[in-house]
């Protein structure tokens, strides 16, 4: 089960953020925290991370030149099939979302909370 989902702007914004389940913490705080395990991963190993594991939960990255694309879920969950829905996510949110950074150019996030209408509607992720 996917209990969170995050989308992280390269500057470690989380510009939206849906919780389906149990993590209960601030989407700002996880996003910081996520975007700094990417950076890290990138200039000393040179390879995006594709997932952190613990004994029961999961975080799985999908990450590209913009954005991070983040979902928190049981450990239990195939990754291809998380792997798959964050492609699904990536590619719906970059639809509604073409001009990302014209859009996000002022710092306001409130213009992607109506992403969340366009996921449900699109997108089975539980």
């Amino acid at each position: 089960m996917i209990h969170n989902l995050y989308i992280i702007k390269r500057n470690g914004i989380c510009i939206f953020h849906k919780k389906y389940g149990s993590l209960e913490e601030d989407p700002q705080s996880i996003a910081g925290l996520l975007t700094a395990l990417s950076m890290f991963s990138n200039s000393i190993i040179g390879e995006e991370i594709e997932f952190i594991a613990t004994n029961n939960f999961k975080f799985y990255f999908k990450a590209d030149d913009k954005c991070i694309f983040v979902t928190f879920n049981d450990n239990a969950d195939p990754n291809e099939n998380i792997q798959q829905k964050l492609e699904n996510v990536r590619n719906l949110f970059y639809q509604k979302f073409p001009k990302i950074e014209q859009q996000y150019k002022s710092g306001n996030i409130k213009c992607f909370e109506n992403f969340e209408e366009d996921l449900e509607n699109s997108i089975k992720i539980n």
